[in-house]
């Protein structure tokens, strides 16, 4: 099976290096991105087209929420993982009706984090 390809968004440089670790080791996929605010996420998603974006709501210059409806008028069936704290819940339930269901709070359980990425990606 072909890795699947990831694109990660968080402000936190260290955030992004253990989702990093965490994906690659698990076999399943292949980081080919990594951005920090919410304008340069949308802006590699387009050029990049990964399989998964790993997308944390709070962001610097454009949030999480925003980019996410971005991404998805590019790309109405983009696979988006959001990552937030559970102080959050309510800003993801709300962009449940825009189609992402996938989404993982801070701390990461890192075995569930892993396992949600391969569901948000077909991977059973």
């Amino acid at each position: 099976m072909a890795k699947r390809t990831v694109l990660i968004c968080d402000d936190a440089k260290i955030m992004r290096a253990v989702i990093r670790k965490l994906l690659e080791e698990s076999g399943y996929f292949e980081i080919v991105g990594e951005v920090g605010d919410g304008v340069q996420v949308v802006a590699e998603f387009k050029r990049l087209k990964p399989s998964l974006v790993v997308l944390d709501l709070n962001l610097p210059i454009r949030d999480g929420n925003a980019a996410a409806k971005e991404i998805l008028q590019e790309d109405p069936h983009a696979n988006i993982l959001l990552t937030t704290t559970k102080g959050q819940k309510s800003k993801v339930d709300a962009l449940h009706s825009l189609g992402i269901v996938h989404a993982c709070f801070k701390p990461i359980d890192n075995y569930e984090f892993v396992r949600t990425a391969m569901k948000a990606c077909g991977i059973e």
